[in-house]
């Protein structure tokens, strides 16, 4: 919608100037006419240099950008061989690195169960200690009372 309003509003300036450029034929003197003539011809000539420089400018810039690369080529051929090889040895390891890492948290799984059981076992041989000494103070406390 706001592109329409856009393209009506220039087309309206557009349609107004040439209606004014219209009149202005018809009412302006040889003087006033060979003026805006002459100032037509300026900004002409100051959008044809305008156009000229900023050619310039681009065909400087391009030139200057081709030198650069033409200078540095073989860095960035040898970038991308580097990328290349890291790429590919990243392919090539990833699975390895997996595999390797998931053998050792195995073994560190494996290693807690180990210590889970030990710690069980020593807890049941500190409970069963426990109830027999329980056991053999209630049979000295009894033989006391005998």
């Amino acid at each position: 919608m706001a592109l329409d309003d856009e393209k009506q509003t220039l087309a309206l300036a557009a349609g107004k100037k040439l209606a004014q450029r219209a009149i202005d034929n018809l009412t302006l003197t040889e003087e006033e006419k060979q003026q805006r003539a002459e100032e037509d011809a300026a900004k002409r000539k100051l959008l044809l240099v305008k156009v000229v420089l900023g050619a310039t400018v681009v065909v400087v810039v391009g030139i200057t950008l081709m030198n650069l690369f033409a200078k540095l080529w073989i860095y960035l051929v040898g970038l991308a061989i580097m990328a290349g090889v890291g790429g590919a040895g990243y392919l090539v390891l990833k699975p390895k690195l997996k595999a390797w890492n998931e053998k050792r948290t195995e073994g560190d799984r494996v290693a807690a169960a180990e210590r889970e059981a030990q710690a069980q076992l020593a807890a049941a041989a500190r409970q069963k200690l426990l109830a027999k000494q329980k056991i053999d103070d209630d049979l000295a406390r009894l033989k006391k009372q005998i």
